[in-house]
């Protein structure tokens, strides 16, 4: 799906270009941008002047069925606007995935928007707003798109609502058992079960420790702040860090027994 969100049709929408930042003067088409009157930073009136294929669709789904009060409704579905709620247009996969999965919609709603909002119907035909500019469509149809997007969901039971673990279904890289430390002597299983981390290990194929009760922070819950228990040793507290490098990846950290401090380094190529 991620080719699909980081299309310009997709995310100029949701971040990625902010039509009244002072850039928007020379990226925006017809030089249209810019700083300008705040009130229309809130009702985008100006914007219909030029993004009016929308609105042009929404009447052509009208029938002779289709009442007042339906017809008000749509023509507010068809006005441009940008996400107000969901900008992650200019984010990494990760960041990008967790952001979608804080956006209102839930279950069959954000389905609803893929397969009936008219802003996604002309994305999804590649239409830009002018006339003179020749579509670009995604790399995938409107149907494809939904479909995948519906597999994911029920993949990360989110047809009801988005799991409270937010990076549940984003790739955010801890779990495996193929990490390593201490020159190779140590081995490492990560599982995140249910939004709770666990790191157990051994040295010389003899289970030496764990780190338990991890607490998830970051944009991309990068960080774990753990309690941690050893062999030998007293125990304490750790805060590790989950980075990804050019030749696979790296979580690094302190681990703190009430007096001392050790490095904790641990890697996993890709």
């Amino acid at each position: 799906m991620l080719p699909v969100l980081q299309h310009p049709r997709c995310s100029n929408c949701h971040g990625k270009l902010d039509v009244f930042a002072p850039s928007a003067a020379t990226l925006h088409g017809k030089g249209v941008g810019g700083v300008q009157d705040p009130a229309e930073q809130k009702t985008f009136e100006g914007c219909q002047v030029c993004h009016n294929r929308a609105l042009e669709l929404v009447r052509k789904r009208w029938t002779a069925q289709t009442s007042p009060s339906d017809r008000e409704s749509s023509l507010n579905t068809g006005r441009w606007h940008p996400a107000s709620s969901t900008k992650w247009g200019t984010a990494d996969p990760v960041r990008a995935c967790v952001l979608l999965k804080r956006s209102h919609r839930e279950g069959d709603l954000m389905l609803d928007h893929l397969r009936e909002d008219v802003l996604v119907t002309l994305g999804f035909e590649g239409k830009r707003g002018q006339d003179n500019l020749a579509p670009e469509p995604p790399p995938m149809s409107q149907e494809a798109f939904t479909g995948l997007m519906r597999q994911w969901m029920v993949a990360i039971h989110a047809t009801k609502q988005w799991p409270e673990a937010g990076f549940c279904g984003c790739g955010v890289g801890w779990p495996g058992k193929t990490w390593t430390g201490y020159r190779g002597r140590s081995k490492y299983d990560i599982t995140l079960d249910g939004g709770r981390l666990s790191i157990k290990w051994t040295t010389d194929n003899v289970p030496e420790g764990e780190f338990y009760d991890c607490k998830l922070s970051g944009n991309t819950f990068e960080v774990a702040d753990c309690k941690w228990k050893q062999t030998g040793m007293p125990g304490g507290t750790v805060h590790l860090t989950y980075t990804a490098v050019a030749q696979g990846e790296r979580i690094e950290g302190k681990a703190y027994d009430g007096k001392d401090y050790w490095d904790v380094d641990i890697f996993r190529e890709r």
